[in-house]
């Protein structure tokens, strides 16, 4: 080996240690810019040999960089690197690396709603960490798993996945907070809102007990989505504010956002859409700032449905078509589809009724994109439900030139 050659690896092993005592020694601070920038430059050296070296010290670099990355925000801009590094685990054999990494991959997917992929990934780490005996993170992936099942309309599935967790982990484990979390979903999705709400305090009580901040705050969030159901409006609000400061403190900037669109939400109920749009306003800043296209659409939609709601159509128009265009890059089929259902009922209170039908249409038509059953079924029915409304409107529309045309004629 050449002395070039050999100065060269010194400096990327002592680089890698020194970022290695950065990120463990400012675990519990955000993510600052000039720390990501340094890291992501060397991960750019690192990662772009066939055969790296120093893997095992580039896999545990990037393992500690990965929730710092996510938790910043820049899920998009991590997921080519942690994509980089899982095939190069493969290339070197590395089934811890392999699983880990597999695990980081699944939970970006996971947040940016990209089910498909998520659970692709998860169940390959999942069949590695169990061949591994490691129980705690499949344990987790099972519980992420679980998670998925239920956005996707599979509670009975989901049940089944965060109880199989529950079995593998000891009463003392933390994360059984996640799946009391699932399970809570779940009730939550059969509109059970007692043993929801009994569900998500056990996670809590967890995650108090631990002093998990984060996770603390979610969970308040969740009670916050429970109580606006059962219309505790008020309770609802002291929920996400008590969540939105937590997230704050810990330098959580994108779920402080996405607890302030729930509490927009909660304002608008209140009948005070200005302040809701303020919080929209707020989060959708925060979106654009990390470039999360899929929460962006979110709040575009919920913008959309207050200034609907105020009159300010073309404002929401804009918002509703702007949010189609990024689900159309970042979400599923049904995302786009729950967004065409809003528009289309926009049309049909601004008397487009020809805009109406073609967003009806288009959507009935993306509706064989999605996969699960139960999803597209429920929203053909409110497709029929609004092309219902909208053959009304235009029967009377008829109606009223039919009688004016023969109104006129007796003049």
């Amino acid at each position: 080996m050449s002395e070039a050659k050999n100065i060269f690896l010194r400096h990327i092993v002592a680089s890698i240690a020194k970022l290695q005592h950065d990120l463990e020694t400012s675990v519990d601070q955000p993510l600052c810019n000039e720390l990501r920038e340094r890291t992501l430059a060397l991960l750019n050296v690192l990662l772009q040999s066939e055969t790296p070296t120093e893997w095992i010290a580039t896999r545990n670099l990037l393992l500690l960089f990965a929730p710092k990355m996510e938790q910043a925000g820049f899920r998009s801009e991590w997921i080519p690197y942690l994509r980089r590094a899982l095939d190069l685990s493969t290339v070197v054999d590395d089934q811890h690396g392999k699983a880990g990494l597999g695990l980081q991959l699944g939970i970006l997917y996971q947040l940016r709603d990209e089910w498909k992929l998520a659970k692709e990934i998860l169940k390959s780490s999942a069949d590695v960490y169990h061949a591994l005996r490691e129980h705690r993170p499949y344990a987790n992936i099972l519980n992420r798993l679980g998670f998925i099942a239920c956005h996707q309309g599979e509670l009975s599935r989901a049940q089944q996945y965060a109880n199989q967790a529950l079995e593998l982990l000891n009463q003392e484990e933390n994360e059984r907070h996640f799946s009391f979390h699932v399970l809570g979903t779940v009730a939550r999705e059969k509109q059970d809102w007692t043993e929801a709400e009994t569900y998500i305090r056990q996670s809590l009580e967890i995650c108090q007990r631990t002093s998990d901040i984060r996770n603390q705050a979610r969970r308040h969030r969740d009670l916050g989505l429970i109580l606006d159901q059962k219309d505790e409006l008020r309770l609802a609000r002291e929920c996400y504010e008590r969540a939105i400061n937590m997230f704050e403190e810990q330098g959580d900037l994108v779920e402080a956002a996405v607890t302030k669109m729930n509490l927009g939400i909660i304002y608008s109920k209140l009948g005070n859409p200005q302040q809701a749009l303020n919080h929209y306003s707020e989060a959708k800043q925060v979106f654009q700032e990390v470039h999360d296209e899929l929460q962006l659409s979110y709040v575009l939609v919920n913008q959309g449905v207050d200034y609907q709601g105020i009159e300010r159509f073309s404002e929401a128009k804009q918002a509703y078509k702007s949010a189609i265009e990024l689900r159309k890059h970042v979400g599923s089929p049904a995302s786009v589809i729950s967004v065409q259902i809003p528009l289309g009922e926009l049309y049909i209170q601004t008397h487009n009724y020809l805009d109406a039908s073609d967003i009806f249409h288009n959507a009935l038509l993306k509706l064989d994109e999605i996969d699960e059953p139960t999803i597209a079924e429920r929203y053909r029915s409110e497709i029929e439900t609004s092309l219902n409304q909208l053959s009304k409107k235009v029967d009377e529309q008829i109606w009223v030139i039919v009688c004016s045309s023969t109104f006129l004629g007796t003049q």
